[in-house]
Parts: C-alpha cells; structure tokens; sequence
C-alpha cells in the first residue's frame, strides 16, 4: 500500500486532481465559497443568536434608562416652571387685590371728598374669631384721634376709633358690645333704628337691631346704612343687611339680626374718616342712648 503512495501515477494523479480543482474555482465568482463559511459558522449560530439577542436587550435598556432620564429631566424642569407660574400667578392676583383697593379708595374719596381720607394698616387684635378691637399703625401724627369713623375700601362700615396713641390707633368693630350706630332703613317704609354690639351675637358676627318704630315693614334682605345723627359717622355709610327678624317674649317688641358688610374676619387695611363733627361733641348724641357712640 506504500508502494501506491510513493508511486509517480499515484502522485501525478493527485497533482491533476488539484490542477483541475483550481481550474474549476478559479473559473467561477468567488461567492462560490459561501457554502465554506457557511458550513464553518452553523454551529456558531445558536451562541451568536443569543449574544445578538443578548446585545438588543441591552441596547433596548440603555435607550430606556436614557428616555428615562430625559423625562424626569424634563419633569423636573416642568415642576419648576409650574411653581413659578404659581408664584407668578398669586404676586398678580395680590397685585389685582391691591388695584382694586385702590380703586375703591379712590371712590371712596370722590364720594366723601368733604373728609380726609386715611390709610391704616390692622398691626394687632384681640383675641378671637372675629375682629371686635383692634390695633391699626396710624395715630394722632397722622390726624387720627378717637370717635372717627372706620370704613373698608368698598365703603361698608367697620366701626370707629376708641384711641389714637402717636402712632397708632384702636378701633371697636360693629359686633363689638361697645359700639351703637343710628341707622337707617333704606327704602320706602324705611325709618331711623339702632344698630349695636351684642356679647351674645358676636361669634356669629351679628349686630343686632333695635328701637324698630312700631308699623315698620322691616324684613330680611333690608339695607341699613348710617343716618347721620350721632356726630361721628355721616350719613349714607352702608352698614349691613338684616338677616331675620324676632319678636321679644311678650312679643310686643321687635329686634333684628344684621350682618355687616364689612368682613369683620379678613381685615388688613382700613380707612379713616376726618373732618366729619370736628366741632361737635365728641361722638355723643341725645338721639342715641347713653351708650350709644
């Protein structure tokens, strides 16, 4: 069997089986060998799937953590934008608030151009839910002293001055038991009637109405403003509306309840009448009672 090998025909026979070999290859593309790869790679196949899947994955989750990212980025950009606007949004509503006080002071003072108008600030209060005395940061520098008219900015009536130190001033509210009006009931059947503090009325932030002339037609939903006697408030200052009507026990006496217009709970700025009764006794009235203003 050696011999075979060793022989020349057996070793030209294998040098034309090549020549022929490379004369076929030779004369085609060399896509040819495609099958060559081909065949070598398919066991590789199943591991190379999987890298390849493997290698997606990752792609997929590195493209999620970045989308990720991005928006809460872009959330937290939002957030503050949105509490800018916030921001934004209550400075012009407080600016809005402050125009309006303003316009109605303006008002105010066209209405009662006979007086001198003057600001205040509410710096302390007594304790409790409602404003019944209270503190503002004007005084008698300022032209304030006591028994001086105190209006809200839409010119409802809040009460009067009870001090005026150099700085600062005092002032008792309607609900206040200390404080009596003469009012008016508007209207055609309206009449002159009293309107005053009372220490059972005051946490619902009432007034109660009294000396109703017999055969008035007082009813809920009646305004009363000031009528001028007294000597401290002009006439005209809106008071409140009345919120129902009760008898006494013998029933032969009426009594109101009235809810100022002023609200008596959000009280910052306030405005002062001066001018009105400069020389007339200091708030006294014999039309009122003896505990009247």
């Amino acid at each position: 069997m050696r011999n075979i090998f060793k022989s020349r025909a057996f070793v030209l026979l294998v040098f034309t089986f090549f020549c022929l070999l490379l004369i076929v290859t030779t004369s085609n593309d060399i896509g040819d060998f495609e099958w060559v790869g081909e065949a070598a790679s398919a066991p590789l196949r199943p591991l190379l799937a999987l890298f390849d899947g493997i290698a997606a994955r990752i792609g997929v989750n590195v493209r999620s953590i970045r989308d990720t990212e991005q928006i809460l980025a872009e959330n937290e950009m939002l957030k503050a934008r949105v509490a800018a606007l916030e921001r934004e949004r209550r400075e012009l509503e407080s600016y809005s608030g402050k125009i309006r006080e303003y316009q109605e002071a303006l008002n105010l003072k066209g209405r009662f151009s006979e007086y001198s108008l003057i600001g205040g600030n509410v710096i302390t209060r007594d304790v409790g839910n409602w404003f019944d005395v209270f503190k503002i940061d004007v005084g008698a520098t300022s032209g304030v002293s006591a028994d001086l008219p105190v209006v809200s900015s839409s010119m409802a009536l809040i009460g009067r001055t009870i001090l005026a130190n150099t700085n600062t001033s005092n002032v008792v509210t309607l609900i206040d038991e200390e404080c009596v009006v003469s009012g008016w009931i508007t209207g055609q059947n309206g009449g002159a009637v009293v309107v005053r503090g009372d220490l059972t009325l005051k946490e619902q932030a009432y007034c109660r109405v009294d000396m109703i002339p017999d055969g008035m037609d007082i009813k809920p939903g009646d305004i009363v403003e000031t009528s001028g006697i007294g000597g401290i408030f002009p006439r005209g200052i809106e008071i409140g509306v009345i919120a129902s009507v009760r008898q006494t026990g013998n029933g032969l006496m009426r009594y109101a309840l009235l809810e100022p217009f002023a609200d008596l709970k959000k009280l910052d700025e306030v405005f002062i009448l001066v001018g009105y009764g400069s020389e007339m006794d200091a708030g006294r009235s014999a039309d009122l009672p003896a505990a009247a203003d």
